[in-house]
């Protein structure tokens, strides 16, 4: 498929939300199902999933008023950034790690300063061993540990018989809900922390809070809609043509629609509906869909990345790099990503092929807000990576596709 259409949030479900009301005790439940999949003792729902990373920073001017120095990856969400220097934070980008694509330990160590408050940890490709060794390192440094959990809610691996997610062993853990996450309700997010004056701080900000767009939400609603109307083989058949054209020929326009990072501009200002309580019918799809749930789409997809994995360590070739996984534990298996030589050339070998990749992940952030490039691999991801198609469609026999329609790549653009 061309434009992968991964909707996890179903029809059936969302008409049952309409007339579903949570109670008391329901509502109870829902927190302790977050609060034991974190290991956390409080929970706050938010609006969106990067309003927690808005309140917190907020916090830590309470918290910390002599103190105003955060580490961030470069190799990041453009907009997630943009809310450390809206608060007016002094940031450090810190690079990558070629061989994992992970946050690199050794260039933390060289950022931290006795004005460093926290480190964001985006939970996008690393290992469960690595994470261990940044936050255990971390914590002995007695710094606070943000770990962005937006796209790695199923993500878990089992120690000594126990489910260990991610989230757990951080200081504060966001989620997001929107709507092409592994659960999703078209808008909300949630924060998740040990820290008892954080939450008296967050019960005075939940006090002041307005009541979430009905217009806001009505448009999401719209977009579903579209979406899934797309994921009908009959419709998507009739769009393909133009979701070519606007891949082969660079349109703008369009890929600024479906990659929003592309329409970025660096700016301080904060959108006003993030100042708003979770709609109640947020918290009633996000109750359907995770009490007594049962998905197995994690273990599918880490099935098959580690297929693409075994296969892609098969081809030798320079043009075409793959990281080390170490355990294959804590990815979030949405896509499978790899370095080529020139990934547009790439992708438009393979959108020829009604093949979709990820052509835009995340960027160099360090060069959008200081115009640096100092993160030189942060850079070579953001110019190089792609990311090979994953969802509970694909199966082995796709993946060989794949994988031979590489290797015809090599073998033509040698």
């Amino acid at each position: 498929m061309i434009f992968r259409i991964n909707l996890k949030l179903r029809l059936i479900v969302l008409f049952k939300s309409l007339f579903y009301k949570l109670n008391e005790k329901q509502t109870s439940k829902l927190n302790h199902f977050f609060l034991k999949r974190t290991n956390k003792k409080y929970c706050d729902f938010t609006s969106y999933g990067r309003v927690g990373l808005i309140f917190l920073l907020d916090y830590f001017k309470k918290r910390f008023p002599k103190k105003n120095h955060l580490i961030v990856p470069s190799y990041y969400l453009p907009e997630m950034v943009n809310i450390v220097y809206a608060k007016n934070f002094n940031v450090s980008f810190c690079d990558v790690r070629l061989d994992t694509f992970e946050i690199d330990l050794s260039h933390i160590k060289k950022l931290i300063n006795k004005n460093t408050i926290g480190v964001i940890l985006p939970n996008i490709f690393r290992s469960f061993k690595k994470q261990n060794e940044i936050l255990n390192f971390l914590k002995k440094k007695k710094i606070l540990t943000i770990e962005d959990c937006a796209i790695s809610f199923d993500n878990f691996k089992i120690n000594r018989g126990k489910k260990i997610y991610s989230g757990q062993k951080s200081d504060f853990c966001i989620y997001s809900f929107n709507i092409m996450k592994e659960v999703s309700c078209f808008y909300g997010g949630a924060i998740l922390y040990n820290d008892k004056n954080f939450k008296y701080f967050m019960n005075d900000i939940n006090k002041n809070l307005k009541n979430f767009s009905n217009i806001i939400l009505f448009k999401q609603f719209i977009i579903y809609l579209v979406l899934k109307l797309l994921a009908v083989r009959l419709f998507f058949l009739a769009f393909l043509p133009i979701f070519k054209k606007v891949y082969e020929k660079k349109i703008s326009f369009f890929l600024k629609k479906i990659y929003p990072s592309l329409n970025y501009n660096k700016s301080a200002k904060l959108q006003n509906n993030y100042f708003t309580r979770p709609h109640f019918l947020f918290l009633r799809l996000l109750h359907l869909q995770t009490i007594n749930r049962k998905s197995d789409n994690f273990t599918l997809r880490k099935k098959i990345n580690i297929y693409y994995y075994k296969k892609l360590k098969l081809i030798n070739s320079k043009k075409i790099i793959i990281p080390d996984f170490y355990d294959f534990n804590f990815q979030n298996y949405l896509d499978f990503p790899i370095l080529v030589d020139d990934k547009y050339r790439f992708h438009k070998f393979f959108i020829k092929r009604d093949i979709e990749l990820r052509l835009y992940h995340y960027y160099n952030c360090e060069k959008i807000f200081s115009k640096k490039t100092t993160c030189k691999k942060s850079e070579i991801l953001s110019n190089q990576l792609v990311c090979l198609p994953n969802h509970n469609m694909i199966t082995y026999a796709y993946v060989d596709n794949v994988i031979n329609l590489i290797k015809k790549y090599l073998r033509e653009t040698n």
